[in-house]
């Protein structure tokens, strides 16, 4: 009991010292601050931080809500209709100097990367911890740095790409293209792959999928590899995680409503609980799914999504919640079903946020199959996932390319972004988005501008073309 207490001393004083940031990659000392020598001095305290980073990425609205949220209706797969308050990614206008929902996703995002540095920082030489420990620590910081920097560059472009802690030197970082960020990923995931384990390791705090392991490099490095359109090295990562079928199986189709359950066999990484404790609900799922007392659905997912769905689709059924308010049929994002701690308890379902499954390495091997001649493995791959939606195989001769991207549509809708990813790694973006909203829709909207706040603190941070 002595050390637990402990534990949650230094967790909630590990929090205070490495907690937001005003300007752009610019971090004020709070006057309470524990200084690292204290925290990295044994391995007690040093898990606790990594807990706090953990936890701190749960407890951020950009990755338990916004990435999903704004990036969906970025991409026109839903629409807030509770007011005009979303416009600007509904019509694609964005603009850098008022926009500050796009300014927290920078700031917040950067801010979580400055947690994961101040943790490899600490552990790297340090000889106060046990080398395994260290290392296994290391990587899992490593990794979901590297996590935050996929997701920046897929909004914003180029970055600056920040390891280091010096705000003296953080602080005036000019973009670095993506082609190097992309790079750089590949080495940090090489490497970081070989520090942790195969099993997930758990703390004092956190335990089960919620913290990374080799899988989950690799499950990374997979999609990374796609991007970079290395689709050998894709393949191959895809295919070590489809393999580990000790630890992940594709649920049954009559399971798919238990999909993003905490523990489920489809999650390869999710988020765990803030700080201390879970509700069994999360904030998307309160975001989205209107309550029995809600006199107008705020979000409705858009007729280009709902069209996408062949018949009989089990993902539809599973998936996505039907909703009648004042006469009008709306349909909402139900993959997270409790939006509240009454709902969690009562429906026995204890949902957390996943940050990568199963379900999307098949995807990877079926596009990298499909880009090196491989047509048949291709199809075998999205046909294990169309199976256990209750659909027929794919035709022989159909449009692999196509029929890749419809997949990844019904399957990851509404899913950290990865409709809109998808589609601009595609070279879809302009003739989709030309017909979704040709009224509004500008190339360079594929990009959202980077926050006006931080180039007035940072001279050196250039903006994306097509904004003032």
């Amino acid at each position: 009991m002595k050390l637990k207490s402990t534990l949650h001393i230094v967790f909630f004083l590990v929090a205070i010292s490495l907690s937001s940031c005003e300007k752009l990659l610019e971090i004020d000392d709070p006057a309470n601050e524990l200084p690292s020598e204290v925290i990295f001095r044994s391995e007690a305290t040093a898990k606790s931080a990594l807990a706090g980073a953990y936890s701190a990425m749960t407890a951020s609205s950009v990755f338990n809500v916004n990435i999903t949220q704004f990036n969906a209706m970025s991409a026109g797969e839903v629409d807030f209709v509770g007011s005009t308050v979303f416009q600007d990614f509904m019509q694609n206008r964005y603009d850098p100097v008022i926009t500050t929902r796009i300014n927290n996703v920078w700031a917040e995002t950067y801010n979580l990367i400055y947690r994961f540095n101040s943790i490899i920082a600490g552990l790297s030489d340090n000889s106060a911890i046990s080398a395994s420990v260290a290392q296994q620590m290391l990587g899992e910081a490593r990794v979901m740095r590297a996590f935050c920097y996929f997701h920046l560059v897929n909004m914003f472009g180029d970055v600056p790409l920040v390891t280091i802690t010096d705000v003296n030197k953080t602080s005036s970082l000019p973009r670095v293209p993506v082609p190097e960020i992309y790079n750089w990923l590949t080495i940090e995931l090489e490497e970081a792959k070989n520090l942790v384990g195969d099993a997930y390791p758990g703390t004092a705090v956190l335990n089960s999928r919620a913290q990374v392991n080799k899988s989950a490099a690799k499950a990374l490095l997979a999609r990374i590899y796609l991007f970079q359109k290395n689709y050998t090295k894709a393949e191959q990562y895809a295919t070590e995680v489809i393999n580990k079928t000790d630890l992940y199986t594709l649920l049954p189709k009559a399971d798919l409503g238990k999909v993003f359950l905490k523990d489920s066999r489809e999650a390869i990484l999710q988020l765990g609980p803030a700080v201390f404790y879970t509700n069994g609900y999360t904030v998307e799922g309160s975001t989205f799914v209107p309550t029995p007392t809600s006199t107008v659905a705020n979000y409705e997912l858009t007729q280009n999504l709902l069209v996408a769905f062949e018949r009989n689709d089990e993902r539809r059924t599973a998936w996505i919640k039907e909703s009648n308010y004042a006469g009008k049929q709306t349909f909402q994002p139900f993959k997270y079903q409790n939006y509240n701690q009454t709902v969690a308890t009562s429906s026995g379902r204890t949902e957390v946020p996943m940050l990568l499954r199963l379900a999307e390495q098949y995807l990877i091997r079926a596009e990298a199959r499909s880009n090196t001649n491989n047509s048949s493995g291709a199809r075998n791959d999205i046909n294990i996932l169309r199976r256990r939606a209750g659909l027929q195989d794919l035709a022989s001769n159909i449009n692999l390319e196509e029929a890749i991207l419809k997949e990844r549509q019904v399957e990851y809708f509404c899913e950290l972004g990865d409709r809109w990813y998808t589609i601009k790694r595609m070279s879809k973006v302009d003739a989709i988005m030309q017909q979704l909203r040709p009224s509004f829709w500008k190339t360079y909207a594929q990009l959202y501008p980077i926050p006006q706040p931080a180039r007035d603190t940072n001279p050196f941070l250039t903006q994306n073309d097509g904004y003032r």
